[in-house]
């Protein structure tokens, strides 16, 4: 779906990365194809998680600041 971008999809996912740190990126197609509808490509996928661990470790490290 080429309106779904990586950020988008971060935003939705980022709550079950939290949960399962080591989800792979066909695990977080599986997420996002049931709640959503969408499926993404691999490079969408990894992209999607590479934004998602960055936005997680900004949070944490905002957290012990």
């Amino acid at each position: 779906n080429r309106m779904v971008t990586a950020e988008w999809a971060a935003k939705k996912v980022i709550n079950d990365l939290m949960d399962n740190p080591d989800l792979p990126a066909e695990g977080l197609n599986k997420i996002l194809t049931q709640k959503y509808g969408v499926e993404l490509k691999k490079y969408t996928l990894h992209k999607t998680r590479s934004v998602a661990v960055t936005e997680i470790d900004v949070v944490h490290d905002n957290s012990y600041a």
